[in-house]
């Protein structure tokens, strides 16, 4: 039998009740709580995990604002179960089930033996609680240092959202004044002439605005080294062809310059020749006798 039909065939069962909707929604409830429980990260997950049960009626058995009711009713030979305590036992254990999914194997030996979700939750609470404080402290620290370096500029945005967002998560909140500061102040001097550009104006834009700001300068300083570049490349090209063309150049005449010494040696021997024909050998041992 469904949990609202059940409700409404009793009496005065309209304060605690569980709809159909809460019941088949475990596909949609596993997406939208997109991390599970560890050391490290219970302020996250109870974040998500709140909005959720909220969405779905069931914050109540957590918080503990809907607590059970009597057991059994009646007396003696009248005395049996209270449907009404059904009803609420069926929602808590499904609250229950809800917060063991969504825990690492690591934490769910601590909520193992909760019998009910809002045991399980002040357990949880009681581990991770007084982590979370220092967590804070380190959040906070982490914006103050929070730099750019190598990074691209969507990823250093992302990464000082992400800090932000955290601390809101822990009801730290950070006014967008302040985050707009501590993205400047991540910058490096590359940024100096938008950072004096954005600082000296009369309204300081939001960190949604500077966000786009930031994505479209780095777009134009981009732009601008691939320019700087092309020209550099295009320059050392051109050298480095006309540097090419003087050597081919300066080669040609100096073939041109050693071609009459070529020339020259045959002209040599010719006039050797020429000269050994028009003397005589005279020398004592080829005279007659």
């Amino acid at each position: 039998m469904e949990a609202s039909n059940l409700s409404s065939s009793i009496p005065n069962s309209g304060s605690i009740s569980l709809s159909s909707q809460s019941m088949f929604q475990w596909n949609a409830f596993s997406s939208l709580v997109s991390v599970k429980l560890d050391s490290s990260n219970y302020l996250l997950w109870r974040s998500q995990i709140e909005s959720v049960m909220f969405s779905q009626d069931l914050i109540k058995f957590v918080d503990g604002s809907c607590p059970a009711p009597n057991q059994f009713i009646g007396e003696g030979a009248n005395k049996f179960v209270n449907p009404e305590f059904i009803i609420w036992k069926r929602a808590d254990q499904l609250a229950l089930s809800w917060i063991k999914a969504t825990v690492d194997k690591s934490v769910l030996g601590q909520i193992i033996r909760s019998p009910t979700s809002k045991d399980a939750w002040i357990q949880l609470e009681k581990s991770y609680a007084s982590q979370s404080s220092m967590r804070i402290l380190q959040l906070k620290r982490d914006l103050q240092d929070v730099r750019k370096g190598d990074l691209p500029m969507v990823e250093y945005l992302n990464k000082v959202r992400f800090i932000a967002d955290a601390l809101c998560v822990a009801n730290e909140f950070i006014s967008d004044d302040a985050l707009v500061h501590h993205t400047l102040n991540g910058l490096s001097t590359e940024y100096e002439s938008f950072i004096t550009s954005i600082t000296t104006m009369k309204h300081l834009p939001t960190f949604a605005e500077l966000y786009d700001l930031l994505l479209n300068h780095e777009k134009r300083l981009q732009n601008m080294h691939r320019h700087a570049s092309q020209q550099v490349e295009n320059s050392m090209a051109f050298f480095s062809q006309r540097g090419r063309g003087c050597s081919r150049f300066y080669g040609g005449r100096g073939r041109g310059r050693q071609q009459p010494h070529q020339n020259n040696q045959p002209n040599s021997s010719y006039n050797q020749n020429q000269g050994n024909r028009g003397y005589k050998d005279f020398s004592p041992a080829k005279q007659p006798i």
